[in-house]
């Protein structure tokens, strides 16, 4: 019997067969996208998903890991003349 976690589209199914003739499933997690930024949806440059056991550290500004740098300063110097978009 598969487990219940495998069933769902996280996971990549690969059809394998063995030795013994039998057919074997598989099943192996898919790679994640790299983050893009919130406002332009370039890739971002300061965090990589695939080195998930390595620390690194992250930028220390307002909305590090959700903004790119330059959205950031088009978006303070927005605040700081109070415009609305």
């Amino acid at each position: 019997m598969i487990k219940n976690r495998l069933t769902s589209r996280r996971y990549r199914v690969k059809k394998i067969r063995t030795p013994g003739g039998r057919l074997s499933y598989h099943h192996k997690k898919k790679k994640t996208s790299t983050p893009k930024c919130a406002e332009c949806k370039k890739p971002m440059q300061a965090v990589n998903p695939h080195e998930k056991n390595k620390s690194r550290k992250r930028p220390n500004r307002p909305y590090a890991g959700r903004i790119c740098a330059s959205c950031l300063r088009l978006l303070t110097a927005k605040k700081a003349l109070n415009v609305t978009v």
